[in-house]
């Protein structure tokens, strides 16, 4: 009981916090082996430390996040992890959609309304081979447990578990 009395208390305090940031990022190394446009999906270099590199693997893990700018072959550049921004999309995405790479490097395709392996955001407005903003879901949130409800889950410690 009392874990979840400073649960609580530490989710009121910092979610306000966190609400007024609109995004996070950090400076990452571009290994993909030429500029990377800002807006583009990048995925974690795992041959490179604090790297990243593009794929062209639909529905490819684990994305890195989102370019906050241009950024040359093995430059260093910042990076979007978490929160709200554009990225580009190849094909139509409508709100609500979750966003997974596609095919084309650095774009991304709907992977439509369900919780959908790969996904690294959700689209918030619609639009069709352009820029849309969305929701950076951070790395691993979705799909790790599947869609979850009040209902399965039986016990505080497995509560503990997924948070």
């Amino acid at each position: 009981m009392v874990r979840r009395i400073v649960i609580c208390l530490l989710l009121a305090f910092t979610f306000p916090i966190a609400a007024c940031a609109q995004f996070g990022t950090s400076r990452l190394t571009n290994k993909s082996g030429s500029q990377v446009a800002q807006y583009s999906i990048v995925v974690i270099d795992d041959s490179n430390a604090l790297a990243f590199k593009t794929t062209t693997t639909e529905r490819d893990t684990p994305v890195a996040g989102i370019t906050a700018e241009a950024i040359d072959n093995n430059a260093t550049g910042k990076v979007v992890l978490f929160g709200v921004y554009s990225v580009s999309v190849s094909g139509s995405v409508t709100n609500g959609d979750y966003l997974v790479t596609s095919t084309t490097a650095g774009k991304a395709i709907s992977g439509g309304t369900a919780n959908s392996i790969g996904a690294f955001a959700i689209a918030l407005e619609d639009g069709t081979d352009t820029t849309v903003d969305c929701m950076l879901i951070p790395a691993n949130a979705v799909g790790a447990y599947g869609d979850l409800s009040e209902a399965d889950i039986d016990t505080e410690t497995e509560l503990e578990t997924i948070l």
